[in-house]
């Protein structure tokens, strides 16, 4: 087997982030309203459960999770079709201070209202 040449293909760096997140998790779940921070599985059986029961409050509770993480993947996808003519690895982006003045700079200028005569 060959050694990862990237970090983020490590077996080291996999470990790190399942343990983390099995963390997380257990953490949200116990400590935090019984939902689940990192799986939106966990959230969806437990909202299918409580629908099921007619537990509606509980099934709020659970869906809530799931609906905010479907706006963070939108998000993510608008961010990624918006730049998709940057030639960067993702690593070098959040890095580039040229990245952040361009993009700034490429935005529709906010277009004023004046009344007619």
């Amino acid at each position: 087997m060959r050694r990862a040449t990237q970090t983020s293909e490590s077996i080291e760096l996999a470990a790190l982030l399942a343990m983390s997140g099995g963390l997380m998790d257990a953490y949200s779940y116990l400590g935090r309203s019984k939902v689940f921070a990192n799986a939106q599985t966990g959230n969806l059986l437990l909202l299918g459960v409580h629908a099921a029961a007619g537990e509606w409050a509980q099934t709020v509770q659970y869906a809530m999770p799931v609906v905010f993480f479907a706006l963070g993947v939108a998000v993510a996808h608008g961010v990624r079709c918006r730049c998709h003519n940057i030639r960067a690895h993702w690593r070098q982006i959040w890095r580039s201070k040229w990245f952040f003045w361009r993009r700034w700079r490429s935005f529709p200028k906010a277009r004023t209202c004046s009344p007619t005569a």
